[in-house]
């Protein structure tokens, strides 16, 4: 349970919804019991606490109730204990609880056969409800029937209540991770119950998630709790005492809750009204399905009176256009789909705080600029009566960092006296909740949610036929209602006067022809109720039409772009594939250039070295040939002999240095007998 519950099931053998289910029966039994006389105790009622296990027995019951028995006075504690091993229930009350062991008896024994043999778990619960309502009948009965209305009158007047009957928030309607939309008829019939024959208003939060609608909602509570919002220091916000809250990305409402006891107040007229207090999951979060988001918005729009857009920062024109899609959706022919529709801004950061209608007007004047904003932002003004802004400064770090509750006097004060001050012009200007100009009372209003839930879950809410059947019929119903107790009432009358002399035929006559008349005009109002009802069933039909072609349209639309973008994905990819082969063959010629300057470089590299090589030898052998040329000048001394060195030259007188000019020497001397011109040497 994410809220305070009488059922306690530790061991989870039943699901949430029926853990909530059991919840609400035993919150009906405390009000069906309590007598509501001038005794404290006794107005207390039946304080029922449920206790689910695999395995209990009677002793164990009798244990919980002596350990959980916490007020000496009262003494009307009752603990239920079902084992869910051999199927049976226990009871276990104390001494003042008004429930004897004989009532209990009598009232299991009238479903033992569905909780012994049970398809399910579901069943099982189902039956457990059916003993608790049973007990809770006779208890009504036995205290005349007419008690369970008075003390509900009191309710946001101050009045003392049990510290054992636990009031909060309880699941009304949420959609299951399955997709399978679930409903707590047995909370709405309590619901119902409380009402009785009162006008219902209804207000309801609504907004972006992780914005602080829970928040407000305990504002909104204390508004109508105590007839104004007002809180001392010490004081705590929210806690199990009122709606718990929490900081953080995640989510902490799911589906649609209500606070499971009415508030009575007096609506703008001084009449009588009972007001429900709805809260709602945030609107497209990260852990829900955009449709879900959709339907659950739709769902407290068409339920509200007093429909509460909460915003953190400025509107924009994508709040108001998705805003209008969910009115065109609501809306029932050219009715409008509600009668008050507060835009609360939250960390408004503009001029001053407080009413803004000179916001709305510029959001309005702003989008009259533009074709295509112009129509659906109007779309939303025209929607309700009455639309307004309520705009509020940050609320400090304090709040921001809170989880569950906070004092009073840790918030901000400037953030939470504008907060009180436009929850108490809520309250102050709450009115019944209307639909085609009549106000629902509690059966019609019973008829109109079940017939609103079923109708968007099941058919997305392009109009609400079944709602309005449901509340024709309620309105025929009142109106045959009318006629018969008038009947009835002048019947004695007509039959006295058909029994004396004759002599007051005229005013039979008169009195016939008044019944008539009634007659007439009940024929009358049938008539122009089902020709109301078939012109908005053709105009929902040709709505529905319209919209059967904008989607058809939209599908097109959607399949044209997407055949765009796969033709474009295609030349993204052609493209991609060019510029990828050109890189390539870039890459091959750069690469191919490279070694060719590699090559021509090693080229000029080994020529050059071989330059180098080529010069040392030269070198080398220049060396070698002047050495050669110093070490070793032989002469010829003579043909006779050997070898004798060259004298050097000596210059004569007067030549100059560096002449070429060798001396001149004398042949050698032929020997004798050697012809001249001979090649042969001497030996």
């Amino acid at each position: 349970m994410r809220t305070v519950s009488n059922a306690c099931d530790p061991e989870e053998i039943f699901s949430e919804s029926l853990r909530y289910r059991l919840h609400s029966a035993l919150v009906s039994l405390a009000t069906k019991s309590a007598k509501h006389d001038q005794t404290y105790c006794s107005r207390q009622g039946i304080d029922g606490v449920m206790v689910i296990m695999k395995q209990g027995t009677q002793a164990l019951a009798d244990q919980l109730k002596q350990k959980w028995a916490n007020d000496p006075q009262c003494q009307n504690l009752v603990v239920f204990l079902y084992s869910d091993a051999d199927r049976k229930l226990y009871m276990s009350g104390e001494a003042k609880s008004g429930l004897s062991q004989s009532d209990f008896d009598a009232a299991l024994n009238a479903h033992i056969q569905q909780l012994q043999h049970p398809s399910d778990s579901n069943e099982a619960a189902i039956a457990i409800a059916g003993v608790l309502k049973d007990i809770g009948d006779k208890k009504w009965a036995d205290y005349g029937g007419s008690h369970p209305s008075q003390p509900l009158a009191h309710f946001g007047k101050s009045t003392p209540l049990s510290s054992s009957l636990k009031m909060g928030m309880r699941l009304l309607f949420h959609i299951d991770p399955n997709d399978r939309p679930n409903f707590d008829e047995v909370l709405l019939k309590n619901l119902v119950s409380q009402i009785a024959g009162r006008k219902v208003a209804v207000i309801s939060v609504v907004g972006g998630f992780r914005e602080g609608k829970s928040f407000f909602d305990n504002i909104l509570l204390k508004a109508l709790q105590a007839g104004k919002a007002a809180f001392r220091p010490d004081e705590t916000i929210g806690g199990t005492a009122g709606i718990e809250f929490k900081n953080g990305p995640e989510r902490h409402t799911i589906g649609i809750q209500v606070w499971d006891q009415i508030f009575v107040r007096k609506d703008t007229s001084g009449n009588e009204v009972a007001v429900l207090l709805l809260d709602t999951q945030g609107m497209f979060d990260t852990q829900s399905q955009l449709k879900h988001s959709t339907i659950i918005f739709m769902i407290s729009l068409m339920l509200s009176s007093h429909f509460i857009f909460n915003k953190n920062g400025y509107l924009n024109a994508h709040d108001l256009v998705d805003m209008n899609v969910f009115v065109e959706m609501s809306q029932t022919g050219k009715q409008k789909v509600g009668q008050h529709l507060y835009f609360l801004m939250r960390n408004w950061g503009g001029d001053g705080d407080g009413f803004a209608p000179q916001y709305l007007e510029q959001i309005r004047n702003a989008s009259s600029r533009t074709d295509d904003l112009k129509d659906k932002i109007s779309g939303v003004f025209q929607a309700f009566d009455r639309v307004e802004c309520y705009t509020v400064p940050a609320p400090g770090g304090a709040v921001t960092r809170a989880n569950g509750s906070i004092k009073a006097s840790d918030c901000d004060q400037d953030f939470l006296n504008h907060l009180c001050q436009f929850a108490n012009h809520v309250v102050a200007n709450v009115e019944p909740r209307r639909v085609l100009g009549a106000q629902l009372a509690g059966g019609a209003f019973e008829a109109y949610v079940k017939n609103v839930l079923n109708h968007v879950t099941a058919n997305s809410a392009l109009c609400v036929n079944n709602a309005l059947q449901a509340t024709i019929d309620y309105s025929l119903r009142l109106a045959k209602d009318k006629a018969m107790a008038q009947f009835n009432a002048q019947l004695p009358t007509a039959i006295a006067l058909m029994g004396g002399d004759g002599t007051a035929d005229t005013t039979l006559n008169a009195r016939l022809a008044t019944i008539c008349a009634e007659a007439q005009n009940l024929a009358a109002l049938k008539k122009e109720f089902e020709h109301k009802c078939n012109e908005i069933r053709a105009q929902n039909s040709e709505k529905r039409r319209q919209h059967e072609q904008r989607e058809a349209t939209r599908k097109q639309l959607e399949a044209l772009e997407i055949q765009r973008k796969q033709e474009k994905d295609r030349a993204d990819a052609e493209r991609k594939r060019a510029e990828q082969a050109l890189l390539e063959k870039r890459q091959t010629e750069e690469r191919l250039e490279r070694e060719r300057r590699e090559a021509t470089e090693r080229q000029m590299q080994q020529f050059h070295d071989m330059q180098l090589r080529e010069r040392e030898l030269r070198q080398e052998q220049l060396q070698m040939f002047m050495m050669q040329q110093r070490l070793c000048q032989p002469v010829y001394a003579n043909w006779g002999g050997g070898y004798e060195p060259e004298e050097p030259v000596r210059r004569g007188p007067g030549r100059p240095p560096g002449s070429k000019n060798k001396p001149k020497v004398d042949p050698p001397k032929r020997g004798p007998g050697r012809p001249p011109g001979s090649k042969n040497k001497p030996k």
